[in-house]
């Protein structure tokens, strides 16, 4: 199955439409828990998304509820599908959140994550994950070489 966070955006229809043209048989889903930082009243401003990690904003969602929503996205996903492999679709501020929730990191170590670039891939095994202990193995971490020649900038721009 494939999860992907429902955003204003059109990326996020326009990739689930890809993928599901090129492999039909895969169920798409939007979830809930795989949107974006709410940043509220500045949903969508780059400017506020970059002031977000850097200072607190009152209206946005804290740190701490992000790194909530990370977990319990992945421990739905992991109740639901342990034994499956599962392509999960966010945006940059969502992927930091999982991927430090799948290296036991606090909400304040959110924004010390790798950010993924655009188009980029990242790959996690999760062999176990006991109450309060996750084993996660990276595989490949911000892959970009399936672009090719065209730079993550540039893929973003079509």
């Amino acid at each position: 199955g494939l999860g992907m966070g429902p955003l204003p955006h059109n990326r996020t229809k326009d990739t689930a439409a890809e993928i599901g043209r090129l492999h039909r048989w895969t169920p798409v889903f939007f979830v809930a828990e795989l949107r974006e930082v709410n940043l509220v009243k500045d949903e969508g401003q780059l400017e506020a998304f970059a002031k977000y990690w850097t200072s607190s904003a009152p209206d946005a969602e804290s740190k701490e509820e992000l790194h909530q929503r990370a977990e319990r996205f992945l421990r739905m996903v992991w109740k639901r599908h342990p034994d499956d492999r599962i392509l999960i679709v966010g945006h940059k501020g969502i992927n930091m959140a999982l991927d430090n929730v799948l290296h036991e990191g606090t909400p304040e170590q959110i924004k010390g994550r790798i950010p993924q670039s655009n188009a980029a891939f990242s790959e996690y095994q999760i062999p176990r994950w006991e109450e309060g202990k996750i084993t996660c193995i990276d595989g490949v971490i911000n892959y970009t070489n399936h672009l090719g020649d065209a730079s993550p900038t540039d893929v973003r721009q079509h």
